[in-house]
């Protein structure tokens, strides 16, 4: 079981992990991508390996195997196994800011930010946390 990710359930954070493989999808399913060393901002391993969705952002990176991305994720508990084993266990959902992640790079992913709508239509738009506006 996962349990430095136990601590985490509910929790949006940044990961690193290495990239090993998106295997294919059948029937128009996402593929599945295997990441190892998956840590946390503050470098700790949290599990050896684990199992995520595809999405286009990591699509678009055309990983190769071995190298380092750097995302956000939120940590969610499920269970797993058959009608007579089923087990508890913890995943990485909503994979979003996913880039290569470089020795020294320090900078965390941004989010997107999105317009709000304000009054008679007009966008308003949200400043980011060191007071820029988009």
């Amino acid at each position: 079981m996962r349990q430095k990710l136990k601590e985490m359930v509910e929790i949006k954070g940044v990961f690193t992990a290495d990239y090993v493989k998106t295997f294919s999808s059948k029937r128009g399913r996402k593929g599945t991508v295997l990441l190892l060393n998956v840590k946390n901002e503050d470098d700790l391993l949290l599990t050896d390996h684990i199992w995520i969705y595809s999405n286009p952002e990591l699509t678009e990176l055309n990983l190769v195997e071995g190298e380092r991305i750097i995302f956000r994720a939120k940590v969610v508990k499920y269970t797993k196994g058959q009608l007579n084993d089923k087990q508890e266990d913890y995943k990485l959902t909503n994979i979003s800011c996913v880039k290569r992640y470089f020795v020294g790079d320090v900078s965390v992913p941004k989010r997107k930010r999105r317009g709000k709508r304000g009054k008679k239509g007009i966008t308003l738009l949200e400043e980011d946390t060191e007071g820029h506006v988009a």
